[in-house]
């Protein structure tokens, strides 16, 4: 029970056992008096302590809100969020998040209204909350749609310009939005600004860091015979291949760096010997180039560190050799034992082998390719992957 329902009904109950007292006799109205303010001042105190408790919750809330929000770090599940608790805050039938250029959260069936292009571009330009109802918008020269009845608009701040902006569409209380309701938006936008500038940031940070190690590994791969591009291939495979897996965003990220470090081990093989055999000055010949099988996978595995996102990396490039039936290296482990994402690049591997690094006489089209990897499931290859490998065959030769 709210505040202004409690407030009612203490005035009713004060002022019907008012009226019994007066119905008395002549003192009685001295006792109706002493009622009525016994009961307003007990009304009074209960109605403030209910709307503590209501100021309370919805603290509470706001606070669990912006918790949430500000625990993410992808801009689409930030933006989720954000409308979410937004609609939850703001009673309304949608809510649309603009971002860095772009609807991040929408539905077409209102963005591609024309007229919240120019709200966008109003509340971007004014930097103000805007409140619209229909036949209240002066800014618009396009005509109200049947679907859109009242709009809000939040604009999102980073250094002083609107980055992005929040509109809530159609308030399903009321009907109308009022400039009151912008109010309970205020500290959910304000974490979900933090959240998605962060995001941001880091999103172009990966890029680069991304970018530097498609470099330093074409680099590797090109120093090999036949080997320019291979690492890069192999993990477009994968990501598709995890994809398709189910793999989440987390666990597609490091299988792509996975995939792209898988042969890292190599570098040690640029030179005379492997570590601990230096100063052999011997002449190589070109096949000294390709590592010997069985310890490029360790080598690699060791350049990256042993603790956290990198020890799951570090599985996928240590085992990918590994084969389904327990007869692969370094450690001989089959079927399940094998971490997926080892058996995923193992998969993607060889595909990369017979399509591009074979010789012209011996390489494969796509198809023959995928039909000479199906000969090997159980023995050599996971079947599950290898039955998902010829799901997306026409999706191979696109992305390598």
């Amino acid at each position: 029970m709210n505040s202004k329902k409690m407030v009612l009904i203490g005035l009713v109950l004060t002022a019907f056992f008012s009226s019994l007292a007066v119905f008395e006799l002549i003192p009685g109205l001295i006792m109706a008096f002493l009622l009525l303010s016994v009961g307003i001042a007990v009304t009074y105190y209960f109605a403030l302590s209910q709307m503590r408790l209501e100021s309370l919750a919805g603290k509470t809330i706001l606070l669990k809100a912006a918790k949430e929000i500000g625990k993410e770090s992808k801009a689409p599940e930030i933006s989720r969020l954000l409308g979410l608790w937004a609609q939850r805050l703001v009673k309304s039938e949608a809510a649309l998040v603009w971002w860095q250029g772009e609807w991040v959260l929408g539905d077409e069936e209102f963005t591609v209204w024309p007229g919240l292009e120019t709200a966008r571009e109003w509340v971007r330009n004014n930097r103000e909350v805007l409140v619209l109802n229909r036949n209240g918008g002066e800014i618009f020269s396009h005509p109200w749609p049947s679907n859109i009845n009242s709009l809000l608009g939040w604009p999102l701040m980073v250094a002083d310009e609107a980055a992005g902006m929040l509109f809530l569409l159609n308030e399903s209380k009321r009907g109308y939005f009022v400039p009151q309701d912008s109010e309970a938006l205020k500290v959910i936008c304000q974490q979900a600004v933090l959240s998605l500038d962060k995001a941001n940031n880091y999103q172009k940070t990966e890029v680069i860091y991304k970018e530097m190690l498609f470099s330093l590994v074409n680099t590797l791969d090109s120093r090999f015979p036949g080997f320019a591009g291979h690492s890069r291939r192999v993990a477009r495979v994968a990501v598709l291949l995890g994809s398709k897996l189910g793999l989440d965003e987390e666990e597609l990220r490091i299988l792509e760096y996975a995939a792209l470090l898988h042969d890292a081990g190599k570098v040690f093989f640029l030179r005379e010997g492997i570590p601990g055999k230096a100063g052999e000055l011997e002449e190589m010949e070109e096949e000294s180039y390709l590592p010997p099988v069985e310890e490029h996978p360790l080598l690699g595995a060791q350049i990256l560190p042993g603790e956290g996102i990198f020890a799951k990396m570090r599985q996928g490039i240590l085992y990918h050799h590994e084969r389904y039936d327990g007869s692969g290296y370094p450690e001989g482990l089959s079927r399940t034992d094998i971490p997926l994402a080892a058996r995923i690049i193992a998969v993607a591997d060889l595909y990369d082998a017979l399509t591009r690094l074979a010789s012209e006489e011996e390489r494969l089209e796509p198809e023959a390719a995928v039909n000479e990897m199906k000969k090997t499931m159980g023995m050599l290859l996971d079947p599950l992957v290898v039955i998902v490998l010829e799901e997306v065959e026409r999706e191979l030769d696109e992305i390598t």
